[in-house]
Formats: C-alpha cells, structure tokens, sequence
C-alpha cells in the first residue's frame, strides 16, 4: 500500500470514528448542528470512497491509453486471447507502454521487449510497492 493509500486509508478510519461518535452524541442530543456535522462527515467518506474507487479503476483501452513520459512504462492490463481450442480467455498481466511507437510489449528475459500477441482491453497503474523503513523489504 502507498503512503497516499495509507494516509486515505487512517484518514477514512478518523471519519468513521468520528462520524459514530457524532452519531452518538446525536442520538442523545438530536440537534441540527449534530446533524449537519454528519452530513459533513458522509460527504468526506463518499468523496474518499470515490478517490478510492477511481484509482482502482480499470480504464478501457477504447478510454484512452497510458500518457507514459519513458520508454517501456510497466501497467497491469487485462489481455483477451483464443486458445488453442478456440475459446477466449482473459488474463491479468504486467505488460510494458512503449510510448514511442504505442504498443503493449511483454518482457521475455533472453529476448528483451516483444509486442504481445493478444489483444489489451483494460489498463491500470501499478500499486507502489509499500516503504520499508530502515532496511531493504526482503520478501
């Protein structure tokens, strides 16, 4: 998780506790400040909600593509291509941007970048990778 994810993430947590403990005082006390503060606070959680929900998106290449600014840019992609048997299939892959000549390349190690053979349907950023504090992550 990112630190922006991790800071959306504590920052939905404090509205939620405050929004019960606002609950609970308007239970008790049933007042239109309460109940304006409360309408505050379900707002801010429904705009986190939809932050949320828009960096998770898968975006439709038909949408529009990475605006990538290097060369071979990493995304994860939905990629439709026929078996063998003639059936489509769908699979979650890391592929690469090139954003010189537009295309989705894969990675094959010994052979460097190769255009993918499938057809991408969907893309989205890759999640950055959590920080580990004072040492190198070794899982």
């Amino acid at each position: 998780m990112s630190e922006l994810e991790q800071n959306l993430s504590n920052n939905a947590l404090m509205l939620v506790v405050e929004m019960l403990a606002a609950k609970e005082l308007y239970d008790s006390t049933r007042t239109t400040e309460d109940f304006e503060f409360l309408c505050e606070k379900r707002k801010a959680l429904e705009s986190y909600i939809a932050e949320l929900e828009e960096k998770q998106r898968w975006i439709p290449v038909s949408e529009r593509l990475p605006e990538a600014q290097i060369i071979f840019d990493g995304f994860d992609t939905i990629v439709e291509f026929e078996t063998i048997e003639g059936r489509v299939e769908k699979v979650v892959q890391l592929l690469f941007w090139d954003c010189r000549d537009k295309t989705w390349n894969e990675d094959i190690c010994d052979e460097g970048f190769v255009n993918v053979t499938g057809c991408v349907t969907h893309w989205r950023e890759r999640p950055t990778p959590p920080e580990v504090y004072g040492k190198e992550s070794e899982e």
